[in-house]
């Protein structure tokens, strides 16, 4: 099924309850009748898209869809694919199926994602797989790939899952994150880490050069004295993280998914800090160090 937004809205759109109200193997009629918020205004997507029959199984979004929140809330199976830069809560509660941003997607996408796999071909924004607003558990399960860089905050609260970028992930990250894994090619903004408990942290930036005889007091980690240096590691585990990462970036474009290709030569070596101490201090950032 394609569907394109034929109008730009006065105020943003809010497609959460379209996407909540929506099943494989509704007629087009139905479809159209599924409500689309403008503001406190309701209307249906008739207002708003144009409808073309195709696979009840898949949805395909275009048009410029900046201005419109809440695309793919609570898919849970079936794959979504959107050809436009998006709004906010994309992808939240999002519990299986697979999604697809051909763009960039704003804050609070995949919020409280529970399962399925989203890939950003852009860049994301601030709470990336974080908690909806008052609660307290972020994602609990999935992944998330991302082709850019991420905002703010991202993984904050998260349960368990994946989250990776080729770009740079903003500060913050990880906060308060008692299971999961979140990687990056590049490295982290300020205070990521913060109150960690048991998650894992991944950079494939390295230590500088001057700190490589002696990591324990040369990174910026330890100058915070909230991470403790445990030595350097390399385990069976990585290389089949970087297999996985390898094989889902491979679906989207095979330059981006050569960049995690380190399973198939000799596995980098990573210098394991421990933290954050002023939380239970179960977690565990890894750098790769520069050889």
């Amino acid at each position: 099924m394609k569907l394109t937004l034929v109008q730009q809205p006065a105020l943003a759109l809010d497609f959460s309850r379209f996407f909540a109200e929506f099943r494989t193997g509704m007629s087009i009629a139905d479809v159209m009748q599924l409500p689309v918020y403008e503001g406190n205004r309701r209307s249906t997507a008739r207002d708003w898209l144009a409808f073309e029959e195709g696979n009840h199984d898949s949805i395909e979004l275009k048009g410029d869809l900046s201005r419109c929140d809440g695309l793919g809330h609570q898919w849970s199976q079936g794959e979504l694919v959107i050809h436009s830069h998006c709004g906010s809560f994309t992808g939240s509660e999002m519990s299986g199926g697979r999604m697809i941003i051909h763009g960039d997607c704003g804050n609070d996408c995949a919020a409280a994602m529970r399962g399925g796999q989203l890939f950003v071909l852009g860049n994301a924004g601030d709470r990336l797989g974080g908690p909806l607003y008052g609660a307290m558990a972020g994602m609990q399960g999935g992944e998330i790939l991302v082709a850019g860089k991420t905002g703010r905050h991202t993984g904050q609260f998260m349960r368990r899952g994946l989250i990776a970028a080729c770009g740079t992930i903003g500060a913050q990250a990880g906060h308060g994150a008692i299971a999961g894994t979140i990687a990056t090619m590049k490295g982290f903004g300020q205070a990521s880490g913060f109150e960690l408990k048991r998650a894992t942290l991944i950079s494939m930036s390295p230590l500088p050069i001057n700190a490589s005889a002696d990591a324990t007091s040369a990174h910026p980690l330890n100058a915070a004295g909230s991470w403790r240096y445990a030595g350097l590691i390399s385990s069976n585990y990585l290389n089949l993280l970087f297999r996985r990462l390898n094989r889902l970036y491979s679906q989207l474009d095979h330059q981006l998914a050569e960049q995690w290709s380190f399973h198939e030569q000799k596995p980098p070596m990573f210098d394991r800090y421990l933290g954050d101490q002023r939380s239970i201090g179960r977690g565990e950032w890894l750098i790769a160090r520069q050889t």
